[in-house]
């Protein structure tokens, strides 16, 4: 189905005045939403439309009652840990995660991950960056530190939390991989020299196919199969025409932490 430029798409990223007379000025992003923050909506479900913070967590916790079966998500991500804490917040009082307009990031890797139940809405964007803990380790291996350095304890916490969900901690390794690291190189931020890693793709947006690999039956709802569509959405949605996407499948797992390390080669002089 192809909707580049078309009605379809600007009914849920922007509205044309050449779609059906619609007159009404371009909305993307929170403001897709109505309103940003932790409230509750004319039906009374509870709506985070936000990045994922300390605070937005503590809101959430403070405003869920135990009558609260559902929450309503839209989020391009946050803190990890944070987004972590969100994850197990919402597993612990089993509340299902709705997941509306786009779910980025550390909202799709953590907590749509960590969520028992997960219904995505139609049109609704779900992608993914690189992941934490595949960043830590491979710059532990290219360092060669040991097993109690910070970086791999730190690697460890959040692997430690996908375990303790239930879920294979080795899906963030294939979720990093299908974002394609290229090279690791060296940049100095704050007078401080650090190792980074580059990769071939901003974005994964996962199939329908892979989206049930890494969600399983706790999936269920509309999802966007088409690659036209899925990214036209994500580009006219959160305003980023240019925006580096790959669409599709999952790469095969468990994935080999030290080889891969040591098979990407050094990035050029100013990556």
């Amino acid at each position: 189905m192809k909707v580049m430029g078309s009605c379809l798409v600007a009914t849920f990223a922007v509205a044309l005045s050449g779609c059906g007379g619609q007159t009404e000025a371009p909305r993307t992003g929170y403001a897709l939403c109505g309103n940003t923050g932790v409230y509750r909506n004319a039906s009374g479900t509870l709506r985070i439309c936000a990045p994922i913070t300390d605070e937005i967590v503590r809101k959430v916790g403070a405003d869920l009652t135990p009558e609260d079966e559902e929450v309503i998500l839209t989020s391009d991500g946050g803190m990890q840990t944070s987004a972590i804490a969100l994850g197990q917040l919402l597993a612990d009082r089993d509340v299902t995660v709705r997941v509306r307009q786009f779910c980025l990031s550390a909202c799709s890797t953590y907590v749509m991950a960590m969520a028992d139940r997960v219904i995505v809405d139609p049109y609704t964007v779900v992608a993914f960056h690189h992941t934490a803990a595949f960043a830590l380790d491979i710059t532990a291996e290219r360092l060669n530190l040991p097993e109690t350095a910070s970086l791999r304890q730190a690697s460890e916490r959040e692997r430690q939390a996908y375990r303790n969900a239930g879920r294979d901690d080795e899906m963030l390794d294939r979720i990093a991989m299908a974002v394609e690291p290229t090279c690791v190189g060296r940049r100095t931020v704050n007078g401080r020299d650090e190792l980074i890693i580059d990769y071939r793709w901003q974005w994964y947006m996962p199939d329908r196919a892979a989206a049930e690999i890494i969600y399983g039956d706790r999936l269920s709802g509309s999802w966007l199969d088409d690659e036209d569509m899925a990214v036209s959405i994500f580009r006219l949605s959160l305003d980023r025409p240019n925006a580096r996407i790959r669409f599709g499948d999952l790469p095969d797992g468990p994935v080999d932490i030290a080889s891969v390390a040591r098979a990407l080669p050094t990035c050029p002089t100013g990556n």
